[in-house]
């Protein structure tokens, strides 16, 4: 058998290549925040109607809960009955204002 001499020519990636490979990446990053964009439009549709009623709520009820905390670390020169009242006062305000919160205001609109 006869050996053969094989000649091996190396090239370096052409500019076209170069440029197809950055399009690709730019191409995927594309997709991917496409697709990110859509389930967060996806997901915020979906918890949005949840959202309306829970952020006010959620900071009516931290700012009663801080109020509450305070009241109760009031020192003992306020008489505890007085605090007490305060607290229940508060409690009752704090139950109808989320009756109206929660009420159903389509009957009384007309909408």
């Amino acid at each position: 058998m006869k050996a053969q001499k094989v000649d091996v020519v190396m090239r370096r990636p052409g500019f076209l290549n170069v440029l197809s490979y950055a399009a690709g990446w730019v191409v995927a990053i594309g997709l991917i925040l496409v697709g990110a964009a859509y389930a967060l439009i996806k997901i915020t549709n979906f918890a949005w109607p949840t959202l309306q009623w829970a952020i006010p709520l959620g900071i009516y009820l931290s700012l009663t809960a801080w109020f509450l905390y305070r009241a109760m670390q009031i020192p003992d020169e306020v008489a505890r009955s007085h605090r007490q009242y305060q607290a229940v006062i508060l409690c009752v305000r704090n139950l109808i204002i989320l009756i109206i919160l929660f009420a159903d205001m389509r009957t009384v609109v007309g909408l």
